[in-house]
């Protein structure tokens, strides 16, 4: 179990761990502030005394006279100083781990979990595993790029006097557009961990990345650990739709079958574009809800 204390995170769902700061914890502190005032009173006494001897005719005079003043009065110096603690979102998310440890609410688990169905829907679990760069935004995003640089024209004409019929370079280039931006709608996408012989689909939003200057596959191929809210296991004869986020993923999954073979006339005539999509993730698999990730 990794001490989260000297983690790095990289990514931080802060709604899911407000809430739950609220319910587990009971409420939050999200920033103090200390005040130090100093104060300084002062009294000031002023005297003076003076005495003066004459000697006239064997008979000795003195005199003496004297002046004394007291000032009473009141001197202030106030030095105030304010600080202030600000306690971040990662800070928050370690205290919500501590409870969940505590509480026996947080499960620690490997591949074999996965493999042999010991996981349930709605636990909280946590794992280290690589992230994949397997992605079908970057898929069809990329086909999108590559016959958006080319002129379309000419490859309509390439399409019609190979395969004929209405489908166009243009039709396909606008529908592959169309499944983006469904597929990255509200800036969430799928994210796919591999643990051995099991894999974990993630459902991310790229707003809760903690850089916002990095891409999402800087840490690539790399080992990370994730606290995440599992909400469907995925046994092994089973399979989980990555297109489910579109509410049409039978027809795209024609559509994309149904393209192929003009894909794949472009490939050969050097326009190199991806032809095999990866629209399922087969199980054994759990599909999760993310709280953070950490390195």
């Amino acid at each position: 179990m990794l001490s989260t204390m000297s983690a790095t995170p990289i990514y931080t769902n802060n709604n899911i761990i407000y809430n739950l700061g609220a319910t587990l914890i009971e409420g939050y502190i999200e920033s103090t502030s200390v005040r130090n005032a100093l104060g300084l009173t002062g009294t000031l006494k002023y005297s003076e005394d003076n005495k003066l001897q004459t000697n006239s005719e064997d008979k000795l005079t003195s005199t003496s006279s004297g002046d004394s003043n007291y000032f009473d009065g009141r001197l202030d110096y106030k030095n105030e100083v304010n600080v202030k603690t600000i306690y971040s979102t990662f800070y928050l998310f370690n205290s919500i781990r501590d409870v969940l440890v505590r509480k026996n609410e947080l499960k620690f688990i490997s591949d074999n979990d996965i493999i042999e169905n010991r996981i349930k829907c709605g636990q909280y679990i946590e794992f280290n595993a690589d992230l994949s760069t397997t992605s079908l935004l970057t898929e069809v995003s990329t086909i999108v790029d590559v016959l958006s640089s080319y002129d379309i024209k000419i490859l309509d004409e390439l399409l019609k006097s190979r395969m004929g019929g209405y489908m166009t370079c243009s039709a396909i280039l606008n529908q592959l557009k169309c499944l983006c931006n469904c597929l990255n709608r509200n800036n969430s996408t799928d994210l796919i961990m591999n643990l051995n012989n099991s894999k974990a689909i993630l459902n991310i939003n790229a707003n809760y990345f903690c850089d916002k200057n990095s891409c999402i596959y800087d840490t690539a191929n790399t080992n990370c650990y994730v606290l995440c809210k599992v909400i469907r296991c995925i046994k092994k004869e089973s399979n989980c739709c990555l297109l489910r986020k579109t509410a049409m993923s039978d027809y795209y999954n024609r559509f994309l079958a149904h393209i192929k073979p003009y894909l794949n006339i472009l490939n050969e005539n050097g326009i190199l574009v991806p032809a095999n999509f990866e629209t399922k993730v087969v199980g054994p698999a759990i599909q999760a809800i993310p709280v953070a990730m950490y390195i």
